[in-house]
């Protein structure tokens, strides 16, 4: 479903490039054809589905409850310094 609608928004895409070519009511088309853009980088976006589970070897225990497969950034948050644990 997202693949057909990419589809159609690369023809609208090359459809407006075909409109600005003619230099009318540059700005409107330019801005148009931004949207376009847009939207299309956020259903490639889509696309790409929900990221995996850290590996094993990226991930943290703190050192003061034992919590254990912390990402970098949860660690930094509330744990290790910020463990209420601690």
């Amino acid at each position: 479903m997202i693949d057909q609608a990419i589809d159609k928004i690369n023809i609208a895409i090359e459809a407006q490039i075909g409109v600005l070519a003619t230099g009318r009511a540059v700005a409107g088309n330019a801005q148009v054809f931004n949207e376009l853009v847009k939207s299309k980088e956020i259903l490639i976006g889509m696309k790409g589905g929900i990221k995996s589970a850290p590996k094993k070897e990226d991930t943290f225990t703190c050192e003061h409850c034992g919590t254990t497969g912390l990402t970098k950034a949860m660690y930094g948050r509330w744990h290790g310094d910020a463990c209420k644990k601690k």
